[in-house]
């Protein structure tokens, strides 16, 4: 970026995007399939949350051009409403939970990822910030298919990279796909009849301000009261091209209108 932008035959275009990541746990929680035998715990899941500093992750995972998060919904959404930084970080308060739930002296896990930039480069910093509070953290590198297969059907991870772009900008995309019960992208292996109702009751209501009400009880009971995922940030789209071109824009979606590209 800095190259481009110091270049004077070339223009830098960059925009937020509805993409996100996401520390996953396998919680098991409400389901007979059987969770981590470490993140089935709240307080392991907590922990984690506590441990992580999102301005370093997303540093790394986004070159510097993605934003922190707090909520599962993206900005501008409809349903979002600002959501609490639950879990602000404090390696104290993290190594506490990991002593009061049996690992005072920590313990060793894989946290499973791919190759791809953003899923590789977050995982190798969370490594290194869970290292801090006493979890011997190390990288589990899979091909995409497998590793898609162990966080939506087969469930044998502990922790993991997630990311998800919803194409349309509405809060029931991204939480029906990603956490009602049997949902086909349900990574964190759950089934909380409470949420399900929530959502189900959300997708039905016409009333913005009582829609925005139950989605922040979603994310209550998401994050604050399960801790199921760990939001870290939001990307960007980038890319650079010729000075002389006119009516360049960059688009959420990558979607690139050359068609109104004129010299």
């Amino acid at each position: 970026r800095e190259i481009v932008e110091g270049s004077p035959w070339l223009t830098w275009y960059c925009t937020d995007s509805p993409g996100q990541a996401w520390i996953v746990f396998n919680t098991g929680l409400g389901t007979d399939r059987g969770g981590s035998r470490f993140f089935s715990d709240l307080r392991v899941r907590q922990a984690v949350a506590f441990a992580v500093d999102q301005a370093e992750l997303t540093q790394m995972a986004t070159d510097g051009s993605g934003k922190p998060v707090t909520s599962l919904i993206p900005e501008g959404f409809a349903g979002y409403s600002p959501t609490p930084d639950y879990y602000p970080k404090d390696a104290d308060q993290a190594r506490s939970l990991l002593a009061e739930a049996g690992y005072p002296d920590g313990f060793s896990v894989k946290v499973r990822t791919i190759t791809t930039s953003t899923y590789y480069k977050l995982a190798e910093v969370l490594t290194g910030q869970l290292r801090e509070i006493g979890i011997d953290a190390s990288l589990e590198v899979l091909e995409a298919g497998a590793y898609w297969a162990s966080l939506m059907s087969d469930y044998d991870y502990d922790i993991a990279i997630g990311n998800y772009t919803a194409t349309t900008p509405d809060a029931d995309i991204p939480l029906m796909q990603h956490y009602a019960t049997g949902a086909y992208l349900n990574y964190s292996n759950h089934s909380i009849p409470e949420l399900d109702q929530v959502l189900t009751e959300a997708r039905g209501e016409l009333e913005e301000e009582k829609r925005v009400k139950l989605y922040r009880r979603a994310m209550e009971l998401i994050l604050k009261e399960n801790c199921l995922v760990v939001p870290v940030c939001s990307f960007a789209v980038t890319g650079a091209g010729d000075s002389r071109l006119k009516h360049v824009e960059a688009a959420p979606y990558s979607d690139w209108r050359v068609y109104q590209w004129t010299w």
